[in-house]
């Protein structure tokens, strides 16, 4: 640690000279080490008290540059109260038409006055001597709008008359607000009753039993880093990062990893995650292995995944190839049937906010809490509502007298932006015949119940 020269140490005490009746502004920290780089080992107060001032002197000018440079605010930003969006057409919808409010905010009325209430104390700013600060309300309606469209921050800078930077900077701060308030909704199981409670879900809805959850990745298209190199350049040639997330049987994100580069696969990405190493360790206190239905074998519980994954006693995925027999498509149909879930979740979550439809001008850092408060809201909302309340055919169903798939509505809705794909990019899919024994017997055996007497659906077979 350096040596503070005695003239600084009586200045800092208040000590003052007959030579400078004014008083200095007293030093702070970062004012320091400039004071003494600037005086040296001088011992006269009255020079480090000149000093003192000279350099708030200067912090002045410095504070008037950048007050000068910034310009005095556009006038049509000051007619915000008269014609901004806020209080005027997002008033308007909220009073008059709440079919058109959820549209523009994806939200209901009651539904925004909850996050409001959680949230207000994280973004509620002080009023200052420049004026009353821009309201909680306002910041959750810009932060809502920008997820809900994808809009540019120039676009909404113009619609609710506030500077592009004040939109930046409004935005990222809520949606960490929101991520910290909602997280809750990440409901990874703890107890092997809990667990039970899930796989019954699953059961009931999908016919799928021992089931945990469906894993599956996307890509979260985004501008290239700069100085990044390849790290982000995934395998359809563009930059993103990648979100792998486990859902349950009622389209819910229980877990999701974000912020991977873009070029590794969602193996690669499972393989470094948080979930696969407590699972590794038996710390999540999972069921243990238990005889299918009509069975005497135990069998463990599992995931349903695709070909990306690599099948493990608790990963089930298809057969692979195209000499398959009426087993194994049969097995392949009744596992890909229950993996549709993760695939409606996702495109739900991005048909919802669309600003994961286009690519993410930001840095990866920034777009990883877009991510996390998306995911959190897509919860928050699947938790206030029914799949019967989403608009009909809105998701994937059978025709199981024809043996057919009917795309949901999610999937063939026409893009907010020309040539915008509903779909988030899959990441790459990874191709190995070395499995264990182990978990080739269990998906035997689950190939055996699904086309037991105790496990077979009437329809399956219209379907391979």
């Amino acid at each position: 640690m350096s040596k503070v020269p005695a003239g600084l140490k009586r200045f800092e005490s208040g000590e003052r000279t007959d030579e400078l009746p004014l008083s200095a502004p007293a030093p702070t920290e970062a004012d320091i080490p400039r004071m003494t780089k600037i005086m040296g080992d001088c011992e006269d107060i009255t020079d480090y008290a000149v000093c003192a001032i000279i350099l708030a002197s200067q912090e002045k000018e410095e504070e008037n540059k950048r007050r000068r440079k910034r310009g005095p605010t556009r006038r049509w930003r000051k007619r915000r109260a008269e014609k901004g969006a806020f209080l005027n057409l997002n008033q308007e919808l909220r009073g008059e038409d709440p079919t058109s409010y959820k549209r523009w905010l994806r939200v209901t009325e009651e539904q925004f006055d909850h996050l409001l209430h959680e949230i207000s104390p994280r973004i509620q700013k002080q009023k200052t001597k420049f004026g009353e600060p821009i309201s909680a309300a306002e910041r959750l309606t810009i932060t809502l709008r920008y997820l809900a469209t994808g809009n540019t921050f120039r676009d909404l800078s113009r619609e609710f008359r506030i500077g592009e930077r004040t939109v930046s900077y409004i935005i990222l701060e809520t949606c960490a607000a929101l991520y910290e308030f909602l997280k809750y909704t990440f409901e990874v199981p703890t107890s092997k009753e809990h667990w039970r409670a899930v796989s019954k879900q699953f059961l009931d809805q999908w016919n799928v039993p021992h089931c945990l959850g469906a894993i599956d990745g996307k890509h979260i298209v985004i501008r290239k880093p700069i100085n990044s190199g390849s790290h982000y350049h995934n395998y359809k040639g563009i930059e993103s990062i990648v979100l792998l997330a486990v859902v349950d049987a009622n389209y819910k994100f229980r877990y999701i990893d974000v912020g991977t580069q873009g070029r590794i696969s969602d193996g690669g990405v499972w393989k470094k995650c948080n979930l696969k190493e407590l699972i590794d360790v038996n710390a999540l206190d999972m069921p243990p292995a238990h005889p299918l239905p009509g069975q005497d074998i135990p069998t463990p519980y599992v995931f349903l995944a695709d070909n990306a994954f690599g099948l493990k006693p608790y990963i089930l995925k298809s057969y692979g190839g195209n000499d398959l027999t009426l087993e194994e498509r049969i097995c392949n149909y009744r596992i890909s049937r229950g993996r549709q879930v993760v695939e409606t979740a996702f495109g739900s979550f991005a048909n919802r906010l669309r600003v994961f439809l286009n690519p993410i001008l930001l840095q990866p850092d920034k777009v990883r809490t877009l991510v996390l408060a998306g995911c959190a809201l897509h919860n928050f909302l699947r938790s206030h509502e029914s799949t019967e309340s989403w608009p009909v055919n809105y998701v994937d169903r059978e025709d199981v007298e024809t043996g057919t798939t009917l795309p949901g509505a999610w999937r063939t809705e026409i893009p907010i932006q020309p040539g915008t794909d509903l779909h988030l990019p899959q990441v790459a899919t990874t191709y190995s015949n070395y499995y264990s024994t182990e978990a080739k017997a269990v998906r035997e055996n689950f190939k055996a119940f699904f086309t037991s007497d105790v496990g077979v659906v009437y329809w399956q077979h219209r379907f391979v």
